[in-house]
């Protein structure tokens, strides 16, 4: 089979191989196209999207999946507008707190209020018709299930490909959610900046904090090396020579394969956002505001006058290589001298 880099954000889900209801990420791996043997065809992006969303919301009680998926996706646009557009007003105006929410204005005024209500009641209205025909884990099942799926996990990581990477994944989304949602709080609602806006940095930097943040640390190393040791997780090594095949599959195949392509620009994507991103935010921590927090931020400025120089210096090198060769054609009608 054809391998694609980025399959887990550029792929339609796998059931992983456990117990049926054992998912990824401790809850069950939930289908990225709707309905069984969907197939969207030439349907570009957009029509897709469109075509997705009204399949999920008229299968919202009939079809496993389709509220999350369009729960998943609300969140998803609201979390890349909301950081997006803070970003941005950041580095052009230096707007911390509430100031740096993109069109604070607006969502300030009746109108945004109306239709932040109205977005807020979609989603409920979501989670109560999931809820209602059972296709929609509650709050108590889905913690069930995630401990139920983690304890499963941690006991095959030495037997079962992929449970190691399902822990880790899961642990980087908790402790991912835990700072983004905790960081947000205590910069919007408490006005902290800087590393005072890491939540609970007064029971982290104490001794209790310390052994808690350590045996964390030791229990996912335990599970990076008995996945190297029993073969059910790949090695560095292993990780770097994948993604330089798929990498190059997918440029071979970009012109003939639907996928391919697809899965370039979300590799690039998820390799900008982590750059920017967590540089980013390692700068805002250290004090950096504005365009100061860009990471390695006087190199892009002087990026496009080293791309400039080096077009120059590649153009004096061929004129030379060509005025060389010139040069040796017309050896038999040149002297010394007109040399």
């Amino acid at each position: 089979a054809a391998a694609t880099a980025c399959q887990s954000t550029g792929g339609t889900a796998k059931a992983p191989s456990s117990p049926p209801g054992l998912g990824q990420m401790g809850g069950r791996v939930q289908p990225r196209r709707p309905g069984d043997g969907y197939d969207p065809g030439p349907v570009g992006g957009i029509e897709k999207w469109t075509h997705d969303t009204e399949w999920n919301v008229t299968h919202i009680e009939s079809a496993r999946g389709a509220a999350w998926n369009l729960l998943y996706g609300m969140l998803g646009v609201s979390v890349v507008y909301l950081v997006a557009g803070m970003y941005i007003n950041h580095l052009k105006t230096g707007a911390t707190s509430w100031q740096a929410i993109p069109h604070i204005e607006f969502w300030s005024s009746p109108n945004g209020l109306l239709a932040l209500v109205l977005y807020l009641l979609v989603m409920l209205c979501i989670i109560l018709a999931g809820w209602f025909s059972g296709k929609l884990e509650t709050p108590e099942a889905f913690v069930g299930q995630f401990e139920h799926d983690t304890e499963w996990n941690v006991e095959h990581v030495e037997v079962n490909p992929g449970t190691p990477w399902a822990l880790l994944q899961g642990g980087f989304v908790v402790v991912a959610g835990y700072l983004m949602l905790g960081m947000a709080y205590m910069h919007f609602v408490q006005g902290q900046s800087g590393i005072r806006m890491i939540p609970n940095l007064e029971f982290w930097t104490s001794a209790g904090g310390a052994v808690v943040a350590a045996l964390t640390m030791l229990f996912f190393l335990w599970v990076v090396f008995a996945g190297w040791t029993a073969g059910t997780l790949r090695t560095p090594v292993g990780w770097a020579e994948k993604f330089t095949h798929d990498t190059e599959w997918n440029i071979a195949h970009a012109a003939d394969d639907r996928g391919a392509s697809l899965n370039l620009l979300t590799g690039l994507g998820w390799v900008a956002l982590l750059y920017f991103g967590v540089g980013g935010l390692l700068n805002f921590l250290a004090g950096y505001r504005g365009a100061e927090i860009v990471p390695n931020l006087a190199f892009w400025i002087a990026y496009p006058a080293l791309v400039a120089d080096g077009i120059y210096v590649t153009r004096q090198l061929l004129l030379g290589e060509s005025r060389a060769a010139k040069g040796m054609a017309n050896a038999s009608h040149e002297t010394f001298s007109t040399f």
